[in-house]
């Protein structure tokens, strides 16, 4: 981007930093929030939230709290649904998703690992998970995640439950490049990585 339409801190000495990897961004009516993980705090990778009113100058970074499990944090996503904000987070380490859930954006409490890397050869994840973004359809929860497979194809695979603690994946018919979730819910893969 050019310098002008970069994102700022509001606080020159305390600048976003120099990583902000995999944002989360919710609109809550007054001000933008965002998560994002950062290296340049320190190790492990940290989960950093901000906030901002237009969108371009941001607060300081704050530091979030991962009470339960510490892991090498990587690509995360967080929403906001039915009074609780919701981080689905995967671990380079272990190739796991990892959810957390607070009150108020900072303070987040390990609840389960939702997915582990399968170690069965021609599974669907067996070479790798990536970033996830959960869904409320005002019924049930939606967990859309990103895998490899052993022959590096990319694929995008669904976990729906009543509550994120008992998300369950599809089973649809899996197919080389496209997977159908349910009739009128098809994601198609673009190709190899």
């Amino acid at each position: 981007l050019p310098k002008s339409r970069a994102l700022t801190s509001s606080n020159p000495s305390n600048p976003l930093y120099n990583m902000v990897r995999s944002p989360a961004v919710i609109w809550d009516g007054s001000k933008y929030k965002m998560w994002y993980v950062d290296t340049a705090l320190g190790t492990p990778r940290n989960v950093v939230y901000s906030q901002s009113t237009n969108g371009k100058t941001w607060t300081a970074p704050t530091i979030c709290s991962l009470k339960g499990r510490i892991d090498d944090n990587w690509h995360l996503d967080c929403s906001y649904f039915n009074g609780k904000y919701h981080l689905i987070i995967y671990s380079e380490l272990g190739e796991r998703l990892n959810y957390y859930v607070s009150d108020n954006g900072i303070d987040f409490t390990f609840r389960k690992e939702l997915l582990r890397i399968s170690d069965y050869r021609y599974s669907a994840f067996s070479n790798g998970l990536y970033r996830s973004a959960l869904a409320w359809n005002g019924t049930d929860y939606l967990l859309y995640i990103s895998t490899r497979s052993d022959d590096r194809i990319v694929n995008v695979m669904l976990a729906t439950g009543k509550t994120v603690e008992s998300l369950e994946l599809v089973n649809g018919p899996y197919q080389r490049k496209k997977q159908v979730f349910e009739k009128g819910i098809e994601i198609v893969n673009n190709g190899v990585l």
